[in-house]
């Protein structure tokens, strides 16, 4: 293994002093962070290498703010300690079960750093010493929210900064605004970040694009007659006005694991699917340079409103042929529900009542305001212009049954946003014509399966590392607070 992912070849002095909490007495290192999960816009479905997580089509993700959604991961190291422990959620791991494949794939990682150093180099960390890893995340664990992607993101993240030198950094290596990167920024080139996304890559695939910020990109390519498969950013600019006004509604209907994890999934389509192969070589191709164009090219904020909904379709095709891909799996894989299949009708009602409103008005206008995107489960993942995020929550508190934590947030983003003017349209004419029309447009009664929860988010950076003391999640002596 350490053969393939021989990518750090030097340490040439003595570790980085981390800057996190430092107990003298038993000499014991931390490293703190956080790390954000992303959601795909293009789809990763399928790995032509199980092993080694190359997936069997390129992908492109957009990473979410991680003051709404993230995992914290703090990890410990010390001569002291007598063997290596994970703590998940309050609960501990036991990283001797081989038989678990996300304790397979934590140990690999493990694997792969400690291979990866010259130690005679170091004077401080030594090869055998013991790792203590504590992860929490504040959003639902395997419930198609992305978990597996932050999580195994923040232990590399963490990793990287115990493992490897820092102070190569130079401004003249990164383009990347500070709003769409991220912390390791400030300590390792771009090009390092890419290779440890490699590296996360063989923890979770999607992983590897939650080390970057913004539009991200997991692409395989052919380098010195080499296999790679790593994330970089699509998008370097200072500001991307595509996201400028995005924000991102996640509608929680089931919060319990999934009934098939996306391994097991994959690995069954692979076998089974033949809309999966055909997907892969010609329909994802297309696609990526598409939204590639749309990112890349979108640099005026007049073009907004047009490339907003080209980016809308293409994010709603998306996730239709991934569920599309799972029923063509033997036997069918279903993650949606009720409530997930009522919220797609429930976003084409709305563009569908936005078009009709501008239909004699102005027949060109740009119609698609809303997205709906689903991954391997039966959660939303809301894409709407900011200005109209005020009348669809108003709608959906209308037409679906919430829980109270559900009605509370909508209730709040009602009253929180206001809507923008489109063509000189009021407020008042707009709201009207949807108390007339939507009903005939979304002619559904309510589900009596409500939506869980609701978060609000919006695009944003990729990991940053944590030195308050206070804010690790290990004490002094290496153990869950």
């Amino acid at each position: 293994m350490s053969s393939q992912i021989q990518i750090y070849e030097y340490i040439n002095k003595c570790i980085y002093d981390i800057g996190n909490s430092i107990n003298e007495d038993t000499n014991i290192y931390f490293s703190s962070c956080k790390a954000p999960v992303n959601i795909a816009l293009i789809k990763y479905w399928g790995k032509i290498d199980e092993n080694l997580n190359f997936p069997i089509n390129d992908s492109l993700s957009i990473t979410l703010d991680l003051n709404d959604l993230y995992t914290q991961t703090s990890i410990a190291m010390s001569k002291m300690f007598i063997e290596d422990r994970l703590w998940i959620n309050d609960n501990e791991i036991d990283l001797k079960n081989c038989k678990d494949g996300k304790v397979y794939r934590v140990n690999r990682i493990l694997y792969i750093f400690r291979s990866s150093i010259d130690w005679e180099k170091l004077c401080i960390i030594k090869k055998d010493w013991k790792i203590r890893i504590c992860s929490k995340n504040n959003f639902p664990t395997s419930a198609g929210l992305a978990s597996s992607a932050s999580g195994f993101s923040a232990m590399v993240t963490c990793l990287a900064r115990l493992f490897f030198e820092s102070d190569k950094y130079s401004d003249n290596d990164s383009n990347v605004d500070s709003k769409y990167s991220n912390g390791l920024d400030n300590f390792f080139t771009q090009h390092k970040i890419k290779e440890f996304s490699a590296i996360s890559r063989l923890g979770s695939g999607s992983s590897c694009r939650s080390l970057f910020g913004g539009f991200v990109k997991w692409v395989n390519y052919n380098y010195n007659n080499n296999f790679v498969s790593q994330a970089e950013p699509v998008d370097t600019t200072k500001e991307n006005f595509l996201i400028h006004n995005m924000k991102v509604l996640i509608l929680v209907t089931n919060a319990s694991q999934k009934h098939i994890d996306s391994t097991k999934g994959m690995k069954l389509s692979v076998k089974t699917s033949q809309l999966l192969n055909y997907r892969s070589q010609y329909i994802v191709p297309d696609r990526m340079k598409d939204v590639e164009k749309l990112v890349l090219a979108h640099d005026e904020y007049k073009n907004c409103e047009h490339s907003f909904s080209k980016l809308c379709e293409v994010i709603m095709k998306e996730s239709n042929q991934l569920q599309a891909v799972c029923r063509d799996t033997y036997p069918p894989i279903i993650y949606s529900n009720e409530v997930s299949d009522l919220i797609i009708n429930f976003v084409i009602a709305y563009n569908k009542a936005f078009t009709n409103f501008f239909q004699e008005e102005n027949a060109g206008h740009n119609k698609i305001k809303v997205a709906y995107s689903f991954d391997a489960g039966s959660n939303a993942f809301i894409f709407i212009d900011e200005s109209h995020l005020q009348t669809f929550c108003i709608l959906l508190e209308k037409h679906f049954m919430l829980s109270q934590s559900a009605s509370e947030t909508l209730t709040y983003l009602s009253r929180s946003f206001d809507l923008m003017g489109y063509n000189n349209l009021s407020k008042k004419e707009w709201n009207n014509y949807l108390e007339v029309n939507f009903s005939f447009l979304f002619n559904h009664e309510k589900l009596a399966i409500p939506i869980q929860s609701i978060i609000l988010t919006k695009p944003g950076s990729g990991p940053i590392y944590i030195n308050d003391p206070e804010e690790c999640l290990l004490d002094s002596q290496g153990f869950p607070k």
